[in-house]
């Protein structure tokens, strides 16, 4: 797994477009009653808004506590620079490199442990 430096060299590269990748319903085992909670809740029925997520795994409820099975980060890719540098840090770090394209993986292809996940993705 690359160190920290390495990881915010990779941010500074994609222009800040690097997110750690956290549970989609982190914030319902912290706040219940929260406004990022209900989001959550109220739109996982959204395929959309569920194919945008970059903890989304094969089965909503699997990312309350599976991040073992998520990438660590997701570069929000704007351009072709930022899949270049993506492409480029797991060749070095020697990462899994996941794909995002259209929506979450029923097989659960789109995160990988110890990976970056390169799509778009919030």
């Amino acid at each position: 797994m690359a160190d920290a430096a390495n990881w915010r060299k990779l941010r500074d590269a994609v222009d800040g477009n690097l997110i750690e990748v956290r549970a989609m319903f982190e914030s319902c085992a912290t706040e219940p009653n929260g406004a990022a909670c209900r989001e959550a809740t109220q739109d996982v029925k959204n395929p959309y808004w569920l194919g945008d997520q970059a903890a989304a795994l094969r089965f909503p409820d699997c990312s309350m506590g599976g991040l073992r099975h998520q990438s660590a980060y997701a570069i929000r890719a704007q351009n072709t620079a930022d899949v270049v540098a993506g492409v480029n840090f797991v060749r070095e770090n020697n990462l899994r490199l996941v794909i995002k394209g259209g929506g979450h993986s029923y097989y659960g292809t789109s995160n990988a442990p110890d990976s970056l996940l390169i799509g778009r993705v919030r």
